[in-house]
């Protein structure tokens, strides 16, 4: 069972990264991903690994408007 759930979780994660890099400014998505990051240890682990794994093939070219937003994620 608890495979099911890290599915979910990374699930979750990825489309949080989405959500992040199409509006990078959105307040509302901002708050919600830091919501969501704040309801467990595991949903930051996922989030970091899905950002890893995004910059990692090519789909997220770094910017130079878009902060790095792990830093922003700790200090929340």
């Amino acid at each position: 069972m608890a495979g099911k759930a890290q599915e979910t979780i990374d699930d979750a994660a990825l489309r949080w990264r989405m959500a992040v890099h199409d509006a990078p400014q959105d307040p509302q998505v901002r708050a919600g991903l830091a919501a969501w990051l704040a309801l467990s240890p595991a949903h930051l682990a996922a989030y970091d690994e899905a950002c890893r794994l995004w910059m990692l093939t090519g789909l997220l070219a770094p910017a130079a408007n878009e902060g790095d937003d792990s830093a922003e994620r700790r200090s929340s």
